[in-house]
């Protein structure tokens, strides 16, 4: 209080005890956190109330949240911290329009909002998994406890029976004099595996101190994206998939959501994967629907796996279908193998034509059920294919046109300035033989040849290491003949990325990349 009276005598104004908003936000939050953010979801409930929802397919309405109604509350909340309860009511109201609602109450939501979207948890414990060990001179890194190879999971040495003491730190590998591995030392302690991936390391003779680098980025740098990425694929690791089929589950997510097809049609195989239809088995066990039968045999109940795939009238549908199913696909299968083979085995317009057919099935099925409509089997196909390939010619007309502002323009080689020279760089790699190639050529400001050289090498398998190399070769050789001011000019984007942004360069190949700054700082790489 004495502060705040001394803030008032010394501009000459009167405190005050109301308090206007800045940017949307309050100021000063007292113990009603939840009444102060009131507005925000007040936004957030107009919004969706002033969407047409009959207007708007499932994919339409994911569209919205995602990009209007996540973007309200963002700002407010990289500020303050929102209460749990105003996050739920907010992704409460967020999740019946998704879903769909009426004015009398919200419709069913077929799948747990838990397994709809799952969160982040356990605080930042993750961070020590993803962390490991750039190698300078090796004093801080131990050999058998520290993560400091190149391969995850865990970046450790595999080898078990150690020779070296326990305490052995990575220096011991190194010859302090010319900064290599000792080779045959380490060949001689380790398993082929280890050894092979300890002497792909780089080492530099500027002796550089031990780092610690970040696994998840290829830059070394942590960042949100790469940690949760960490923690999504850790999570997965110890999950089994939901089929026996589906090895590494979201390499099948992933299919789907790449095919060619309309946005609604792929949400709808994603739900019928899931098995969050609503069938008449689904209605039948909420006490919905009096019969469980399925609407075209009447024989067998209706799941997700029969009114898509078993059920003998869609098999004709399946059977008539112009991309020819191979005839090796069992009927017993669920519908989730189905579009797990079809994915890997059926090509566009195939596979396109497949998603656009179940998903005319389930139409027909609707017409039936809804209007007493019997659909054919010939109609179903030719709706289908029909729609496919009218979708997948609209995108590349859509294509097409952005496609001619988009060409890149070939660039013929630029002179460098006058009093410098320009350096081009390339190479070749053969991997069976483990082969790299490296070919340098120096012209001046003229486009005279001033130097031309060559090397043959063997590659370490690390692309970007291999490029490294390929550059400090040239420039080394540029020097010797008393080439000084030179640009580097070649095709190695990420490479050229990470010179260009100066050391310390926290990549898995970052002491090289830092060498090159260090040795040749008056060279310029483009």
């Amino acid at each position: 209080m004495a502060t705040r009276d001394d803030i008032v005598d010394f501009f000459g104004t009167s405190p005050t005890t109301k308090f206007e908003k800045y940017l949307g936000l309050p100021p000063v939050i007292g113990r009603a956190k939840k009444k102060a953010f009131q507005e925000i979801k007040d936004r957030v409930w107009k919004k969706l109330q002033g969407w047409k929802e009959k207007l708007l397919s499932q994919a339409g309405r994911e569209v919205l949240l995602k990009v209007v109604i996540q973007a309200i509350p963002t700002y407010a909340m990289s500020v303050f911290k929102f209460p749990a309860g105003l996050c739920e009511e907010i992704s409460a109201m967020a999740n019946s329009f998704w879903w769909g609602q009426r004015r009398a109450g919200r419709k069913i939501h077929w799948l747990n909002k838990k397994e709809l979207v799952r969160a982040k948890s356990d605080g930042v414990g993750f961070l020590r998994s993803g962390l490991r060990w750039h190698v300078g001179v090796g004093s801080h890194i131990n050999i058998w406890q520290d993560s400091w190879l190149s391969v995850s999971p865990s970046f450790k040495v595999i080898t078990t029976a150690p020779v070296l003491p326990g305490i052995a730190s990575v220096e011991s590998l190194i010859d302090a004099e010319s900064m290599t591995w000792k080779k045959s030392l380490i060949e001689q302690i380790f398993l082929p595996r280890d050894s092979e991936l300890i002497l792909k390391i780089p080492l530099s003779p500027r002796r550089p101190p031990d780092k610690l680098i970040w696994s998840g980025s290829n830059k070394g740098q942590y960042t949100v994206k790469s940690g949760y990425q960490l923690l999504l694929s850790q999570q997965r690791s110890h999950e089994a998939p939901a089929s026996s089929s589906l090895n590494g589950g979201s390499k099948f997510w992933n299919a789907i959501w790449a095919v060619w097809v309309a946005p609604k049609v792929r949400l709808f195989i994603w739900r019928a994967c899931r098995d969050i239809l609503p069938t008449q088995t689904k209605l039948f066990d909420r006490n919905i629907s009096h019969s469980f039968t399925c609407l075209w045999c009447g024989e067998e109940p209706e799941t997700c796996d029969h009114v898509l795939w078993c059920c003998e009238f869609v098999q004709h549908v399946w059977r008539e279908y112009a991309a020819s199913i191979p005839v090796d696909f069992e009927v017993d299968m669920t519908f989730r193998d189905f579009i797990d083979r079809c994915t890997r085995e059926l090509q566009c317009p195939s596979l396109e034509i497949v998603f656009t057919t179940a998903w005319d099935v389930w139409n027909a099925r609707n017409e039936m059920f809804w209007d007493g409509k019997i659909v054919g089997v010939l109609e179903i196909c030719q709706r289908a294919v029909g729609y496919a390939i009218d979708f997948m010619e609209a995108g590349e007309q859509l294509l097409s046109k952005c496609a001619g502002s988009d060409v890149p323009i070939v660039q013929s080689w630029k002179a460098p300035v006058q009093g410098r020279y320009k350096m081009n760089l390339a190479v070749s790699f053969r991997p069976a033989e483990k082969l790299l190639g490296v070919g340098v050529l120096i012209r001046d400001c003229q486009g005279l040849v001033m130097a031309a050289f060559c090397t043959c090498s063997t590659a370490c398998g690390d692309v970007l290491q291999d490029q490294a190399r390929a550059v400090m070769f040239g420039v080394h050789h540029a020097l010797e003949i008393g080439i000084l001011q030179v640009e580097v000019e070649s095709c190695f984007q990420e490479l050229t990325g990470l010179i260009n942004a100066g050391p310390p360069c926290l990549a898995a190949n970052g002491v090289l990349v830092d060498d090159i700054c260090s040795f040749f700082s008056s060279v310029s790489i483009c």
